[in-house]
């Protein structure tokens, strides 16, 4: 089990995943990018856990309900 947010997901969550490897090669998951609270390791400071108002900042809002967007894909050549 392993939080995703650990990794940049902005949902506190635990995940499984499962990995497969072909040949005998050792997996090693790599090491988390965020953590709950800012925390200082030996080398290099965590930043806290992403949060979902900063991972949608900036995103433009919804269309209103039954109106579809247009003109989202320009056409291709004739």
């Amino acid at each position: 089990m392993i939080n995703a947010a650990d990794y940049g997901v902005p949902q506190l969550r635990q995940r499984v995943f499962i990995i497969a490897i072909k040949n005998t090669n050792r997996f090693q998951f790599p090491e988390p990018i965020y953590c709950q609270d800012e925390q200082q390791t030996s080398f290099f400071s965590l930043p806290r856990y992403l949060k979902v108002g900063e991972a949608i900042k900036g995103l433009s809002s919804p269309s209103p309900k039954g109106e579809r967007e247009r003109n989202i894909f320009s056409s291709g050549r004739g």
